[in-house]
């Protein structure tokens, strides 16, 4: 499957490659909760890169991803509440004020 396949070369993309196989994420059903696991396990480590994108590109599928099961969603988002606050905290304004943006 093509997803399974760039999910496997993740890594080897540019951020920006990254960015728009999240895109391509965010559009995508998954067929079970496992394969859902998975894909996140998959795209934590993300979040812990320096690029706000490809850190809110994940937050966006992480929360498309389980918006119909809510409490695993509120358990999604104080998962992300760390890697979010990083962003806003950062010395640019800017990209504090486009990450409140999204958030909200």
């Amino acid at each position: 499957e093509v997803i399974t396949n760039l999910l496997n070369r993740l890594n080897q993309f540019s951020e920006w490659g990254q960015c728009a196989v999240l895109r391509l994420l965010a559009k995508y059903r998954v067929a079970d909760e496992g394969e859902m696991f998975d894909i996140m396990n998959i795209l934590d480590g993300l979040l812990k890169q320096s690029s706000s994108t490809v850190v809110l590109s994940v937050t966006k599928v992480f929360v498309d991803m389980t918006s119909n099961r809510i409490p695993l969603q509120v358990e999604v988002l104080k998962r992300l509440k760390g890697p979010l606050l990083t962003l806003i905290a950062s010395p640019t304004p800017e990209l504090s004020y486009t990450v409140l943006v999204h958030v909200h």
